[in-house]
C-alpha cells in the first residue's frame, strides 16, 4: 500500500476483483515473459512494461503473464484476466513527452495523474490512466472488456481496474528505478 493513494486506490478487494474479471488469450505474438521477471523490449523510454507486475502482483489481480503486442505499439505490454472466456484485458506502455490530455485524476503513488478514455465510443468498457513517472516519461495504464460481456460494467468500474494497474506498476516502477547520483 502506498501512503499517498486514496483509500479507494490503495485497497483492492480480491474478492470484488476476482467476481468482475474474466479474460481473453493473450494478444500478443511473443511468447509470455513469466511473472513479470524480464523478457521482452526495454524502450529507450524506460523499462519493459512486461517486468512491471511481479508474481504476487499476477495472483492477486487474477492476471497472466503479460504479453508484448505486435506491431506499431510492440512496447505495450498486455496481462489477459481469468476466467479467459470473456474478453478482458489489461494493458500498459510508457508515453514519451508530455501527458495526453485528459481529465486530472486523483495521484498515484504520489504522482500526478490524468484519466485518459482514448475511443469515446467504448467509454462503458474500456479506461485509462496516464501516470507521470519522470519529465517527458508517462506510463498508460489500461483496462478493456473488449467484449462487452462483463455483468455490471460500467465506466466506472473500468476505471477503477485501471487506476489498480496503474498503482500496481508505479510503485514497481519507483521500487525498482535507479536512485540518482549525488552531485
Amino acid at each position: 500500500m502506498s501512503p499517498g493513494l486514496p483509500a479507494a486506490v490503495r485497497v483492492i478487494s480480491t474478492a470484488a476483483l476476482a467476481a468482475a474479471l474474466a479474460a481473453v488469450a493473450g494478444c500478443g505474438a511473443a511468447g509470455p515473459s513469466g511473472s513479470g521477471d524480464g523478457g521482452g523490449p526495454a524502450s529507450a523510454a524506460g523499462p519493459d512494461t512486461c517486468t512491471l507486475l511481479n508474481a504476487a502482483q499476477l495472483r492477486l489481480m487474477r492476471l497472466s503473464p503479460g504479453q508484448h503486442r505486435p506491431g506499431p505499439n510492440s512496447g505495450e505490454c498486455v496481462w489477459s484476466a481469468y476466467p479467459l472466456a470473456l474478453g478482458v484485458e489489461y494493458s500498459a506502455r510508457l508515453l514519451p513527452g508530455p501527458p495526453p490530455e485528459g481529465a486530472a485524476a486523483p495521484r498515484i503513488n504520489n504522482l500526478p495523474t490524468v484519466e485518459y478514455v482514448p475511443d469515446r465510443n467504448q467509454q462503458r468498457t474500456r479506461c485509462g490512466y496516464v501516470v507521470t513517472l519522470a519529465e517527458r516519461q508517462q506510463l498508460l495504464a489500461g483496462y478493456s472488456d473488449t467484449r462487452g460481456q462483463v455483468a455490471g460494467m460500467t465506466h466506472r468500474v473500468a476505471c477503477q481496474r485501471a487506476q489498480g494497474l496503474a498503482a500496481n506498476l508505479a510503485s514497481t516502477f519507483i521500487a525498482t528505478r535507479p536512485s540518482p547520483t549525488p552531485r
